[in-house]
């Protein structure tokens, strides 16, 4: 997408991701609350308990610099089970116009099967799934542009039309 982006995008720093994910694989016990989960050798998308350690992936490449953003703009993944079985969608929450409130964008949702790359596990799921992420973000920022190009000026309560 060649969108200009209202706001700079999301990056995904992929000589540190991978060594952050080796060393994750390589150490991480499961009471250590900076490790995620979904890097650790024999981590799948199908076991029980996927969808928190995919989310918890995603919070923890945030707070270490994996996944970067400008201040006030998050990433986020968002698992659940809905009417057609588990599916995600990514979100980012963006400052609102003036101070106001965050406001939130949600991708589509999609079923689970389809997180990341089909059939990786381990440090290879994890990986793919922060790719995925960082790139739905930048679409979703992207959208948000193109929304304001073509929303029409709204006038402020109170204001008078001339």
């Amino acid at each position: 997408m060649t969108e200009h982006l209202p706001l700079p995008g999301i990056a995904l720093n992929d000589g540190p991701m991978q060594a952050w994910l080796a060393l994750a694989a390589a150490e991480g016990p499961d009471d250590d609350p900076v490790t995620p989960a979904a890097a650790r050798y024999g981590w799948w998308p199908d076991l029980p308990g996927a969808g928190a350690a995919a989310e918890e992936l995603v919070r923890l490449a945030v707070a270490a610099g994996i996944l970067t953003s400008p201040a006030g703009v998050t990433p986020a993944l968002q698992c659940y089970r809905g009417q057609r079985g588990r599916r995600y969608c990514v979100l980012v929450t963006i400052p609102g116009p003036g101070g106001d409130g965050p406001l939130t964008l949600a991708s589509r949702p999609r079923p689970w099967r389809q997180i990341g790359a089909p059939g990786a596990c381990g440090p290879d799921a994890a990986a793919a799934i922060l790719t995925e992420v960082a790139a739905a973000a930048n679409r979703l920022l992207g959208s948000l542009a193109s929304y304001l190009r073509q929303a029409p000026a709204v006038p402020a309560p109170g204001a008078v039309r001339r």
